[in-house]
This record gives C-alpha cells, sequence and structure tokens, in this order.
C-alpha cells in the first residue's frame, strides 16, 4: 500500500536510509541522521513536495519523495526526486510504483521538472529512471568523495507539465472558499485540468468548517495547505477565479477571469455554509465544461 508519510514513519525510513549512508555510495551523506532529523525532512517535503512511503504487512518497506533541486528562487518550480526501498524488497517492483505515484503529484503542485542524480555504477536505478521517461542529461565526474575515492553521479530529468488547462482559485486567505472550489475541480476535472488555489494574504490553515463539509463529500481537504501566490504554478492560466474578495483580490493573468462573488460562509449556520459549498460545486462543473468545449490553456 502506498500512502503520504507522516513524522512518525521517520524511524522507519531511516532504518531504510541508513545503508546508504553506513555503506553505500547512493547517498553522499558521510553520518548518519538522526530521527530527528528525518522526521524534519518528512515535515518538510510533506509541506513543499510530497514524500511517500510503500507499506507491506505493516511495515514501511520503501519510500520516494521531491525536495529542493537548489536553493534560489527561479528553481523553485524543480524538484531533485529520490526512491529507497529495504534491500529484502529490491527486484519487486516497488520502485516504480513509488515514483508513478509520486511524480502526479508533485505535477499536482505545480513543479515543472523532476531531476535525478544517480552515484555511478548504478544500472538497476538507471534503467528505472530511463523506463519512467526521465531523460538522460550527462555525467558529473568525481563531484563525490566517500569510502576513499572520487564517485560519478549520472542525471537525468523529466517534465512534470501535462499541458492540460490550468485553473486559479483566488481568495484572501486561502482558508475556505478557494479551497473547496480546487477540491472540487480536481474531483470534477480529475485527469482533464490542472487545478490550484491560493491567497493574497493566506492563513497558514485550512478552515475547520470547509474541511468538514468536504469530508461529507468524501473528500479529505486535509491534504491541502493554505498557500500564497508566490508559491503557486506561475501560468498561464485558462482561467483565474476570484472568489468575491473585492480589491483584496490580486491581478493574475489569465486566458478567462471571473469574479464569483461569493459571500464568506465561515460565520454561516452549517445548512448555509453548505449551500455555499454546492454553488461552489456547481460553477466549477459549469466552468470545466466550458474549458472542456474549447482550446483555453491546451
Amino acid at each position: 500500500m502506498i500512502r503520504l508519510a507522516t513524522t512518525m514513519d521517520a524511524a522507519a525510513c531511516l532504518a531504510i536510509y541508513r545503508p546508504a549512508v553506513v555503506e553505500g555510495i547512493a547517498s553522499f551523506e558521510a553520518d548518519v541522521p538522526t530521527i530527528a532529523e528525518f522526521e524534519a525532512r518528512i515535515a518538510k517535503a510533506l509541506e513543499s513536495w510530497t514524500w511517500l512511503v510503500f507499506e507491506e504487512a505493516g511495515r514501511v518497506v520503501g519510500y520516494a519523495y521531491g525536495g529542493t533541486h537548489r536553493a534560489r528562487a527561479a528553481y523553485r518550480w524543480s524538484t531533485e526526486t529520490s526512491v529507497y526501498v529495504s534491500a529484502d524488497h529490491h527486484g519487486k517492483g516497488i520502485g516504480r510504483r513509488l515514483y508513478e505515484a509520486l511524480l502526479p503529484m508533485l505535477s499536482d503542485r505545480g513543479y515543472a521538472t523532476a531531476l535525478a542524480g544517480i552515484t555511478l555504477p548504478n544500472d538497476a536505478s538507471v534503467a528505472l529512471h530511463n523506463s519512467l521517461g526521465f531523460t538522460p542529461i550527462g555525467i558529473f565526474h568525481r563531484v563525490g568523495w566517500k569510502f576513499g575515492r572520487w564517485h560519478d553521479t549520472f542525471w537525468s530529468e523529466k517534465s512534470l507539465l501535462t499541458g492540460k488547462p490550468r485553473i486559479l482559485f483566488v481568495c484572501v486567505e486561502n482558508s475556505n472558499r478557494s479551497q473547496m472550489a480546487e477540491a472540487f475541480g480536481r474531483i470534477q476535472g480529475a485527469g482533464r485540468i490542472e487545478v490550484f488555489s491560493a491567497g493574497s494574504r493566506p492563513s497558514g490553515q485550512i478552515n475547520p468548517r470547509a474541511i468538514l463539509t468536504m469530508a461529507e463529500l468524501g473528500y479529505d481537504l486535509t491534504t491541502h495547505r493554505s498557500r500564497s501566490l508566490d508559491d503557486i504554478h506561475p501560468g498561464p492560466y485558462a482561467a483565474v477565479i476570484t472568489m468575491g474578495c473585492g480589491d483584496a483580490c490580486p491581478w493574475v493573468p489569465a486566458e478567462r477571469r471571473e469574479d464569483w462573488a461569493l459571500p464568506d460562509p465561515r460565520a454561516m449556520a452549517p445548512a448555509e455554509f453548505n449551500e455555499i459549498r454546492d454553488e461552489i460545486g456547481r460553477r466549477v462543473a459549469a466552468l470545466i465544461t466550458a474549458l472542456d468545449g474549447g482550446s483555453a490553456g491546451r
């Protein structure tokens, strides 16, 4: 079973990773991280990229994640990917299954390019990445010194851009209306569109009432996070929808722009809150239908 990691998986993931540090060259780290350090790595990846684990019979036997390629701002839409599988589970296709789940999730988060670095020799990893559509870039010679000798790394890349229309929902706090709109976009436009939401002054948390009301429809809004416009895909967008926040919503270029002028339901009674939710759902469905019928963003 593949699932999102939690910080509670740190010890299990570290046990898989440890041999790459103390015995192998897959990692260029010289010292094994502490469990606390690994917890922090998982938390950071979940916030900005994603971290998945493969669980078998209640045991974590593999994991994969996206992370920083380079720290400077212009690189923020590139991500470096890694996968590790327990030695007693090699050859079972677990790395492939993790990657096949990971890459679409990174694409959904707006990342444009995945990059992978592999210490040579590692024919199995090179073959895995090639089979998943990674394109060879080249070899960095003598870039790692470990166990008393130099090591080369092989680098490859894969585009995460899908060519699908992109929709952006914008409000002030990105905690309520725009989050529900993003959720409906993912439900109703699955496989056909890319959907994002952001706020001009994000609150940093999702409204618990929005989480509860979307859970009634079977959607887990706790997988979202409240993001600023600086944190989302740079576009271009087929449609940008403001939810009714007036001048507080910044202008974002798009082929189609609408202000839905929906009232903020945060203080409404449950029945009224659900009416706003359902109205958002209807409008998202109509928007996707309109985009499906045209060529915007394709």
